[in-house]
């Protein structure tokens, strides 16, 4: 970026891969370091996957090291994602506890290579579920996409959350949409922002078949809980949005590549700003009481009472 326009740097490439690498298919940027996914490439067996690592020495990229993990088929490289010395990636190939159930490794950088940590997998995988199908990390908190896991349906999708605790990353819920349904693909993308994150539905229905949602979620100090469901006005059969996502304190970024202004199938992305207006209301759980505090006094609101 020279301070107007954006201008193309370099291409990374990988001279030893081959037309079935899908090289490129995820990106992730932290620092000096660049990283490369290749979900098809076959050190370990047939589409088992690798993840290429560049350096940026100041004047040019070069090639730094190549993570390979799991086996034949585990897709490796699928999905990244990085914050600062943790790196993950996504393997939902993975058969370790059943087919295709899922996992996604973490690296850490220890001050010249990128050494794998653990393999984090779901406390309740099942058959399918493509757990490591999208992974997102900030700071101690990570997300993991499942979007064909069965939990309010048929390929509802879940994303489930970690924390990095007793030098470990351990499950501390299991996040479903509030009206979560067969097909919706619930965690298709994921991205998250400090207290904020955004989940892709690339598949629910509400607005058409396959039209697309993506959901808002805030980080309350004890759970994820879900904020709004964004929707675009124009929504409309088949436009998939919620394909892609991409988070910032005040926007929020979301594709919809089947999207159609015309006869064809153009796609289009959505741009929402002032997601930091959106948060939940105080309650006081043990009275069932929400204030809302109003200029010099207040309105009470009597809710139910929960214990």
């Amino acid at each position: 970026y020279d301070g107007s326009t954006w201008n193309l740097f370099t291409q990374l490439t990988d001279s030893s891969g081959n037309s079935q690498d899908d090289f490129g298919i995820s990106v992730a940027i932290s620092g000096d370091y660049a990283f490369v996914g290749a979900p098809g490439d076959d050190d370990n067996g047939n589409e088992s996957g690798a993840v290429f690592i560049y350096y940026y020495n100041g004047t040019s990229w070069g090639f730094s090291q190549k993570l390979t993990a799991g086996g034949e088929d585990d897709t490796f490289g699928r999905s990244l994602s990085v914050d600062g010395s943790w790196l993950f990636v996504g393997a939902y190939g993975d058969d370790t506890t059943a087919n295709d159930s899922g996992a996604a490794y973490a690296f850490r950088f220890t001050g010249s290579t990128w050494q794998q940590e653990q393999k984090v997998k779901a406390g309740d995988p099942s058959a399918n579920d493509l757990f490591g199908f999208t992974v997102a990390v900030d700071g101690q908190q990570l997300l993991i996409g499942a979007p064909y896991s069965n939990a309010a349906g048929a390929a509802s999708g879940s994303v489930y959350v970690f924390a990095y605790e007793n030098s470990n990353w351990e499950q501390q819920e299991k996040i479903t949409a509030s009206d979560g349904s067969a097909g919706q693909l619930f965690g298709y993308a994921l991205d998250i922002s400090r207290k904020y994150a955004v989940v892709g539905a690339a598949k629910d229905d509400q607005y058409g078949t396959d039209a697309g949602a993506a959901y808002l979620l805030f980080y309350n100090e004890r759970t994820w809980v879900e904020l709004l469901k964004f929707i675009p006005s124009d929504a409309s059969s088949y436009d998939n949005f919620g394909y892609a996502v991409s988070l910032t304190e005040e926007f929020v970024v979301t594709g919809a590549p089947r999207d159609k202004d015309s006869v064809n199938t153009e796609g289009a992305a959505y741009v929402f700003d002032d997601i930091a207006l959106y948060k939940p209301l105080p309650t006081i759980s043990q009275y069932g009481l929400i204030l809302l505090l109003m200029g010099f006094g207040f309105l009470l609101f009597k809710s139910g009472f929960r214990k």
